[in-house]
């Protein structure tokens, strides 16, 4: 987070921008309470995490509805994506510790390991977003601001749209598993 605001810091034009751009950054603050993802994987309980995808792909949709039709800008939309992923966040945190107790004390002892085993993966998946989209800082330089808000609009359309086959294998792949393996 505090890498990506140097980098907004020192890349983007004017202080609209910029603040839209750390509002977005603090979300990956929330990094943490996301992975309590995992209580449902472990659990194969997929349709807990599909519960709080949904509701996010919902909110966000209607957020971007009523903000375009009141005619918003880029620091409300800013707002709305990052509180829409704090509502989700505390949704899929709120089903996780009501589906498992996550003991919290004593957990000091692993954060070293924990630490040592999460950076390259961490530094790996923001190469990951980073590859993904390089195509936006493209549009960017090529075409400047106006083209490039559309262009980032119209691909996370795209990727809400990808929740619904996302939402049915992530909820059947269990189930046909178990399936699969019965005698």
């Amino acid at each position: 987070t505090a890498l990506t605001i140097l980098v907004l810091a020192l890349f983007t034009n004017g202080s609209t921008m910029f603040i839209a751009g750390v509002i977005v950054a603090l979300q990956g603050l929330l990094a943490a309470p996301m992975a309590m993802a995992g209580v449902f994987q472990v659990r194969v309980r997929n349709d807990l995490s599909i519960v709080a995808l949904t509701v996010n792909s919902i909110l966000w949709t209607a957020a971007v509805v009523i903000i375009a039709a009141s005619g918003g800008g880029l620091v409300v939309y800013a707002v709305a994506l990052s509180a829409i992923a704090v509502l989700s966040t505390a949704l899929q945190g709120l089903i996780a510790f009501r589906t498992v107790r996550v003991p919290f004390a004593g957990s000091h002892r692993l954060w070293r390991r924990l630490a040592r085993e999460a950076i390259p993966l961490s530094v790996g998946t923001l190469l990951i977003v980073a590859y993904g989209r390089i195509d936006g800082l493209i549009v960017y330089s090529s075409a400047g601001t106006s083209a490039a808000g559309l262009y980032n609009a119209a691909y996370r359309l795209v990727e809400q749209i990808g929740v619904v086959p996302f939402s049915l294998v992530t909820t059947l792949m269990p189930i046909a598993t178990r399936i699969g393996r019965s005698p």
